[in-house]
């Protein structure tokens, strides 16, 4: 008998209403862009540019923007290396500091924006600045003395809007010097797969929750396809923890599919992601990363096919030209498929911010049939 996890601690963070495919984003100072629109996104969106060009910078903004408190921005923080203990030395500039390199060169004063354009002429905006008497500014130099109260320092205030509403949160120092966050809300239906956010507990509670709404064998086929020597998928307990377990041919004990590839437990964390956010976005970093470069082309039409089936959208982000020959091998046999893929190239102009070239699934499969470089 399948074991199903306690899902008391299991949270529903999404929102009720259908996240529209996003086909426009305009950041304005936040991270590496001081302004940049980008439009003509599809179902398919794959980022490339060399390293600091800004790829990982633009997935964050989608995923801040998709989420609704701010404790997203402290996840994508501890992705890019940050310690998850926060030493506040009492002082402005330590506050400031938290926060300061989401602003372009460190403008905190002007704040960040965002905004989400979808395809049924929906938007989802979010300002990220510092408020003072209801306006978003910074009245703070960087160059505060180290003797001035940090409690004298405005929160930052994180503001989604959508035509349906707008939702704040506040994050401030409380006496004890730790962070207040104030105003959460349910996320949207975004998820970012890296690996830092690939883990056998987080597939263990989606499969959990696949199986309570009886659609694990949409997981089990996209599997099995690629992975044939897999006949059943269950989840186990090892020493109190459940894990998903794979049968496999020729074992008479069923195995934990983290101990059988490392290629394999990411496919597996990315297909859970799209099944769970059908409406929404999945979001990936370094997509190529783990895969065997034979079985690229099989686990791609896979995924692309069950982005389809669950009108999930997908941005990922790749350095591997053999990824993208992959990409264009499975479109150029797909109409569909090839109408629904944008290729999204971020280049560095002299002015040292990206510019940002967007080529539909055309022109991106003829570039690779030509043997032209589009990294």
């Amino acid at each position: 008998m399948q074991r199903v996890l306690n899902s008391a601690n299991i949270v529903r963070t999404r929102d009720e209403s259908d996240f529209q495919m996003i086909n426009s984003i305009d950041i304005k100072n936040f991270r590496c862009f001081k302004e940049q629109k980008i439009t003509g996104l599809k179902r398919f969106n794959f980022i490339v540019g060399e390293s600091g060009s800004g790829k990982t910078a633009l997935l964050e903004s989608i995923f801040l923007a998709g989420g609704a408190n701010p404790e997203i921005y402290f996840r994508v923080r501890r992705w890019r290396g940050f310690s998850e203990a926060l030493q506040m030395e009492g002082t402005k500039y330590a506050y400031e500091s938290v926060f300061r390199d989401l602003f372009y060169n460190f403008r905190q004063e002007t704040g960040a924006y965002i905004r989400l354009q979808d395809s049924e002429r929906g938007y989802r905006s979010l300002q990220i600045g510092y408020e003072s008497n209801e306006a978003l500014d910074l009245p703070l130099k960087a160059s505060s003395s180290a003797s001035e109260d940090v409690f004298t320092v405005p929160p930052i205030v994180f503001k989604w809007e959508n035509p349906k509403q707008i939702s704040r949160s506040e994050v401030e120092v409380r006496e004890d010097g730790r962070l207040k966050m104030t105003g959460k809300r349910d996320v949207y239906p975004v998820t970012f797969v890296n690996p830092q956010t690939i883990n056998a507990a987080q597939n263990a509670l989606r499969y959990s929750e696949l199986s309570k709404r009886n659609k694990e064998s949409l997981f089990f086929e996209a599997l099995h396809h690629v992975f044939p020597e897999v006949h059943g998928v269950s989840l186990e307990a090892i020493a109190g923890e459940f894990m998903i377990h794979v049968s496999l041919d020729g074992l008479s004990e069923k195995l934990p599919i983290v101990d059988l590839s490392g290629g394999m437990n990411k496919y597996i964390s990315i297909v859970l992601s799209v099944i769970s956010m059908a409406n929404g976005a999945v979001i990936v970093d370094e997509m190529e990363n783990g895969f065997y470069y034979r079985s690229l082309p099989m686990m791609l039409r896979n995924m692309m096919e069950l982005c389809e089936e669950n009108k999930t959208q997908l941005f990922a982000t790749t350095h591997s030209y053999e990824f993208l020959q992959s990409v264009a091998e499975v479109i150029r046999k797909d109409d569909k498929l090839k109408k629904h893929t944008t290729l999204v190239r971020l280049e560095r102009d002299h002015a040292e911010q990206p510019s940002i070239k967007v080529i539909d699934g055309h022109g991106y499969e003829a570039a690779i049939s030509s043997n032209f470089e589009v990294r």
